[in-house]
Parts: structure tokens; C-alpha cells; sequence
């Protein structure tokens, strides 16, 4: 995938979100003895697209509900991509009717008159021109990176009790199961530079119990739970938000 092109991608994946998401009301947070029970997610399909870099939720659904309906056109091997289908003990994890969690998506994260859309068109040019993989790219990367981990935080939703979908990029292991990631808005992120800006990242450790199965971390899930916007530093990028004793489901729509 060319630099213009993953650029191109990146932006219109995360305002593809931004554009079809819900305002986001505030809600006081309850205690954890009025959560839910978490669970663990145990869920794959084979399905006979590949989900490109840059994908969005929607681009996902899209992906699975076209494998799901189209039957295969040749003799060549189906490829093994995970996907998410609910699974009977997530059931009380998969609605919000009951009051305890506000479903928001990606842009409730950023403050009311912020965007990145100048960001981008500053370094535009300079995208087009550079070859990835070069010492130009690296250089430019980390300049556009700069920018990004300066984003401002939506402090409005800190303390608030939130699910929210995303695709993860792994950080700490417990036997077999990812229990801290980086919660981003599109597959991919933080495996090609420069990472997202800070203020669509989450930065987010499981409850007890909960956990991703490696073979099962390239597909899209649902977090609840209390999210701040506590930043940290981590080995693939910085976070603006942050959520602890996070519960983790299946994502579907």
C-alpha cells in the first residue's frame, strides 16, 4: 500500500466513525459490584477476503457479511481471518438497556472543535512524494508524530462509564490471552507509523477473567468500562485515555 494511500485510508476510516456516531451523555460511574460478570472472548470464522490495513468497523462488517454470503469462486485455500460472533455467556455484556454503560464511538474522544483533518493537509505533499521505507519517510513519521501525541483529550467524558468497539494492538500477555492493549479505531494502527493521535488511542487493562486469545486478536471488540483520560507511554505509542478492569466482548452489529 502506497504512503498516499494508507494516508488516504487512515483519514477516511476515522471520519467514517466520526460520522455515524452517536453524542455522547454523561453518566456518573457505579461501583464495580454493579458491573456485569466478565467473560472471555473464544470466536473465529474462516472467511475468503482479506481485511486490508486501514479497515475500518464498518469495512470489517463488510469484509465478514461478503464472505458469509459469496461462495468461493475458485479452488484457492480460503484464508483464516478471526472475526467475532457473541457467544452464549456474553449475553449480559451485549446491551446498554440497563443503564450502566453509554455506547459511544471514536468521536466522542476528541473535544468539540478539534480536528486532524489540518494535520494532514499539512504533510499531504510531503506524503506524495517520499517512498515508504525510506530515511525521508522515517523522518517525516516522526514530525507528523509529534503532532499527533499532541492531540488534546476530551476531558468531558473522563469518569464516565463507556463502551466502545475498536481493534486492538497488543501489549501484555497472561498465559496464552492479551490482557493489555491499545484500543484503536482501525486494523492495523500502530503496526505502520505514524501511530494514531493520542486522543484515538486507549490505553487498556482487562478485568480478572478477561482476555483475548492470540489467534483471535486481529478482529474488532467491544470495551466497557471507566475511561479516563489518563495518558501513557507505551512501546508501540502513546495513549490519551486510559481504562482499567476493562470487560471485553465479541463485536457485532
Amino acid at each position: 500500500m502506497t504512503i498516499q494511500k494508507r494516508y488516504t485510508c487512515l483519514l477516511l476510516t476515522i471520519y467514517l466513525l466520526l460520522a455515524g456516531c452517536s453524542s455522547l451523555t454523561s453518566s456518573a460511574p457505579l461501583p464495580a459490584s454493579s458491573l456485569p460478570e466478565p467473560v472471555a472472548i473464544e470466536s473465529t470464522v474462516v472467511v475468503t477476503h482479506a481485511v486490508e490495513y486501514g479497515a475500518s468497523l464498518d469495512e470489517w462488517n463488510q469484509v465478514v457479511q461478503d464472505a458469509s454470503t459469496s461462495p468461493l469462486v475458485d479452488d484457492a485455500p480460503a484464508e483464516a481471518v478471526p472475526t467475532v460472533e457473541p457467544v452464549p455467556t456474553a449475553s449480559a455484556l451485549t446491551t446498554t438497556d440497563d443503564g450502566l454503560y453509554t455506547e459511544i464511538l471514536w468521536d466522542a474522544l476528541i473535544p468539540a472543535g478539534y480536528t486532524a483533518d489540518s494535520i494532514m493537509e499539512k504533510y499531504a505533499p510531503q506524503l506524495a512524494l517520499i517512498e515508504d521505507g525510506s530515511p525521508a519517510a522515517s523522518e517525516l513519521y516522526a514530525e507528523m508524530q509529534k503532532e499527533f501525541n499532541n492531540a488534546p483529550v476530551n476531558e468531558e467524558i473522563s469518569g464516565t462509564l463507556v463502551k466502545l468497539p475498536g481493534f486492538i494492538a497488543p501489549l501484555e500477555y497472561e498465559g496464552d490471552l492479551i490482557t493489555e492493549f491499545l484500543l484503536v479505531p482501525y486494523f492495523g494502527a500502530c503496526i505502520h507509523t505514524p501511530a494514531p493521535p493520542v486522543n484515538q488511542t486507549v490505553l487498556v487493562k482487562t478485568a480478572a477473567g478477561q482476555g483475548i486469545k492470540i489467534e483471535d486478536s486481529y478482529a474488532p471488540i467491544w470495551i466497557k468500562g471507566t475511561l479516563t483520560t489518563e495518558s501513557a507511554v507505551t512501546t508501540l505509542a502513546e495513549s490519551g485515555y486510559y481504562m482499567e478492569e476493562a470487560a471485553v466482548e465479541p463485536y457485532s452489529r
